[in-house]
């Protein structure tokens, strides 16, 4: 039950945070709204690389089979052009 006592505290805390919002003149207010929401940008990016840096911690932690680079030596191919239909090959020039 106190997680309900909490959540209707937060309630009436927004509740009297907006009334005092309304008070202060416009140009304030849009200052504390901009400032609110830079807080709240902040705090998820935060949240995001926290997130974040759990998801690749675990990446790291998982073990890979060995690698072969043999398997995949293309790089080690060398380069041929391919001739196409419409270009005349080297020695027809």
């Amino acid at each position: 039950m106190s997680g309900m006592a909490h959540l209707s505290d937060l309630a009436h805390a927004a509740s009297l945070f907006g009334q005092r919002l309304h008070r202060l003149p416009p140009p304030v207010r849009k200052a504390v709204v901009a400032l609110l929401a830079l807080v709240l940008l902040g705090i998820g990016l935060v949240v995001m690389i926290a997130l974040g840096g759990r998801l690749v911690k675990r990446l790291v932690r998982q073990r890979r089979g060995p690698s072969n680079p043999q398997d995949d030596a293309w790089y080690r191919k060398p380069l041929e052009p391919n001739p196409s239909p419409d270009m005349p090959a080297d020695d027809d020039r």
